[in-house]
């Protein structure tokens, strides 16, 4: 079992890395809390949010352990966590929603296009 400890130099990476991408992919309207704690086995980083309250807790681990290839690398982590919020109302729309053609699914899925052509 390898091991990564993520430094106070990684955190700030990561943290400027969430807020350049959520103004670079057009993530507005949330409430966002960057944290460094401990996670868990196997989880560099995590998202958690609340859709109706607009609140997101974007977190680095503190040291993560891991039998798997994982990048320790704190900007693609932190790109790929505020993907998942970029995607979240499109998620929690499609799984609330049980008509494969929802205009609201299709609305939420051009939204994303539209996010990511800006940045693209």
């Amino acid at each position: 079992m390898k091991s990564h400890t993520f430094t106070p130099e990684d955190y700030s990476k990561f943290e400027s890395k969430v807020q350049q991408c959520m103004k670079e992919f057009g993530v507005t309207g949330w409430q966002l809390d960057i944290r460094q704690e401990h996670i868990g086995h196997g989880t560099c980083a995590q998202l958690d949010y609340n859709i109706v309250a607009r609140k997101a807790i974007i977190r680095l681990t503190e040291t993560v352990e891991y039998d798997y290839a994982v990048t320790t690398d704190p900007e693609e982590l932190a790109k790929h966590e505020v993907l998942h919020l970029l995607l979240a109302d499109l998620c929690w729309t499609a799984a609330h929603e049980q008509d494969d053609s929802c205009d609201a699914v299709i609305s939420k899925e051009h939204d994303v296009i539209n996010k990511l052509l800006a940045v693209l």
